[in-house]
């Protein structure tokens, strides 16, 4: 699967959230400090603790990523239209597969 053309990003923009528009975004510096990685126990870990099953679980999980990994997930920037006082922007997410908003912040 391709990633959004600019034009398709703003038409679901548009569509909806119509008192919303894009804003363009400085591009991040490659020198910029990698993301936070949280470690976790692993499952052999979990499992002795709460002694019990988790494969239904696990097979859950694995249909999910197999499905999530099918998608592309943009991150686009938007700001309210005519605001008066000047607002940060907020971030929205926008899937490749759906064309449609998945997610968005505050």
């Amino acid at each position: 699967m391709d990633k959004l053309s600019k034009a398709e990003l703003e038409a679901i923009v548009r569509r909806q959230l119509p008192s919303f528009r894009m804003v363009e975004e400085a591009p991040i510096e490659d020198d910029a400090p990698a993301p936070f990685q949280m470690r976790s126990p692993g499952l052999d870990a979990i499992q002795e603790k709460l002694s019990g099953s988790i494969e239904p679980y696990v097979r859950r999980g694995a249909v999910a990523a197999e499905a999530a990994d099918q998608d592309i997930v943009q991150t686009v920037r938007v700001e309210p239209k005519g605001a008066n006082v000047p607002q940060e922007p907020k971030t929205v997410l926008i899937s490749a597969a759906r064309k449609s908003i998945i997610g968005h912040q505050g």
